[in-house]
């Protein structure tokens, strides 16, 4: 039977840096995010269930991807209005017309 210091000895104590999820997920990280497999994951994407990745990129936002769900499962309303300030300036920004370059 091996002594109690030859069995302390062999375990890590070093504190463990803390997981940080990342708010950037590649397709494969989102379906496993929901529960789908990567597939099914874009099946959904196809069809307007989940939102598309971040324009430019080949990742989804995570909290995109919570508001979608929670509007599915009904916790929120879909048509609740903008969550954040920054919804609100988006909204407004788009609504503006598009100001043209003036030469003088």
């Amino acid at each position: 039977m091996p002594t109690f210091e030859a069995v302390v000895g062999e375990i890590d104590l070093t504190p463990e840096a803390p997981v940080i999820a990342p708010r950037l997920l590649t397709r494969s990280q989102a379906a496993q995010y929901c529960g789908l497999s990567p597939e099914g994951f874009s099946a959904w994407v196809g069809s307007g269930r989940m939102p598309p990745p971040i324009r430019g990129t080949r990742r989804w936002d995570r909290a995109a991807i919570d508001i979608v769900l929670d509007q599915l499962s009904g916790v929120m309303r879909a048509e609740s209005p903008p969550v954040n300030v920054f919804d609100e300036w988006k909204a407004m920004r788009n609504a503006r017309p598009p100001q043209r370059n003036q030469e003088h």
